[in-house]
């Protein structure tokens, strides 16, 4: 893909790739507003990175970028906004990674020993990822399997039935053709990827899926009764 007409906006939340990923980005001729860029070993995190998307947000709609990036202090994880300041987590963009494989008959695993591996056609989440995500699956006829919540479940599920794409909707994002770990930067890459090579703009992938109200409560069990659901009819 040409990147050489994107402008994005990177919160780099004073942490890992605060560095690298400016340099790979500028590389490829992506044109780059980059934010919080001067860790001091105390500011990772603080007011600012994935866990605190209004500062991209603003950043995108104040600077008309065609989309705004968010990583975490150890930016394995990357969260996104759209060019109308919308935040793209990972669920949505799974949603969108899924229709582009799907298109491209790329949903299968690659390896030297295989050279392709059918995979039933499906992508892994977890139990906490939105409803909506499955339900526009189904739509495009893309199964979707649920690991627990963790990224080495996810991989876990992936490596058992040779998935190849994996999210949470934190944004921790696993492309198994290209790596076993999740990338903040290859993630943006690939999200940039996706808008170069398409005549929409990433708000029309961002819409794929609709996100339903969601809410996750904790409930404190006794170890005996942790599996009393599975009896409860109603649950």
């Amino acid at each position: 893909a040409d990147f050489s007409n994107l402008k994005i906006a990177v919160d780099f939340g004073n942490g890992a790739s605060y560095k690298i990923a400016r340099k790979l980005f500028g590389e490829l001729g992506i044109e780059v507003i980059s934010l919080n860029t001067a860790p001091d070993g105390k500011n990772i995190n603080l007011n600012c990175g994935s866990t605190n998307m209004e500062v991209i947000r603003q950043a995108v709609l104040e600077n008309d970028v065609d989309m705004g990036f968010s990583f975490d202090g150890d930016a394995d994880r990357c969260l996104a906004v759209d060019e109308k300041g919308n935040i793209m987590d990972g669920d949505h963009i799974l949603a969108a990674m899924a229709k582009s494989y799907k298109e491209k008959d790329e949903l299968k695993l690659c390896s030297l020993l295989i050279w392709f591996k059918l995979t039933n056609n499906a992508v892994v989440g977890t139990v906490m990822s939105n409803i909506g995500l499955k339900k526009y699956l189904d739509s495009i006829d893309v199964d979707f399997v649920p690991a627990k919540v963790g990224d080495r479940f996810v991989l876990e599920q992936m490596l058992e039935h040779d998935y190849i794409l994996g999210a949470e909707q934190s944004g921790h994002m696993i492309f198994l053709n290209d790596s076993t770990t999740g990338d903040g930067t290859f993630t943006a890459l690939k999200i940039c990827e996706l808008v170069a090579s398409s005549i929409n703009n990433l708000s029309y992938f961002n819409e794929l899926m609709v996100s339903y109200p969601q809410v996750l409560v904790n409930a404190k069990v006794k170890l005996e009764n942790r599996n009393a659901y599975a009896q409860d009819k109603e649950i």
